[in-house]
């Protein structure tokens, strides 16, 4: 995803974060979103799912949660954003400003291509075990060595 950060002006009261955060159902049994408005002008909507102290003011939080959809300043429908993405974030209550940005997605579990067996290699081995392991369980069956 480009780098994309968002500043945001105007933003849920205290109140509404914690009813998006305690109470996911309680809205008529659909979730409580939230909605900041960017510096741009857009219209943000996202389901909240971590809030954490920032610094002991009561005030301060650092937030995480999933982008639902955008709105452009026009006033049209909420355009839908192309892949929801999970976001990280700062948000201070009392003046109702902050930031967010997508989370990192950490990507080094990836094994390098040198240590990644070729689709030949996958196919060969993969096969070989499928059958050795097929062939030991009709044995088994076979000849009735299967426990109850």
């Amino acid at each position: 995803m480009k780098d994309v950060h968002y500043t945001l002006v105007k933003g849920p009261s205290k109140f509404d974060l914690m009813m998006a955060l305690f109470d996911q159902k309680g809205n008529g049994g659909k979730p409580h979103y939230v909605t900041f408005e960017a510096d741009d002008g857009q219209k943000i909507t996202a389901k909240i799912q971590t809030v954490g102290i920032e610094d002991g003011s009561g005030e301060s939080w650092i937030i995480e949660g999933v982008v639902m959809s955008t709105q452009r300043p026009t006033g049209r429908r909420p355009m839908k954003v192309s892949h929801q993405f999970d976001f990280t974030g700062y948000f201070q209550t009392e003046r109702r400003r902050g930031w967010l940005k997508p989370k990192e997605v950490d990507n080094s579990w990836i094994a390098d291509d040198e240590n990644v067996p070729s689709p030949d290699d996958v196919e060969h081995w993969g096969g070989l075990a499928v059958d050795h392991e097929l062939e030991r369980a009709e044995h088994a069956m076979a000849h009735g060595a299967h426990r109850r």
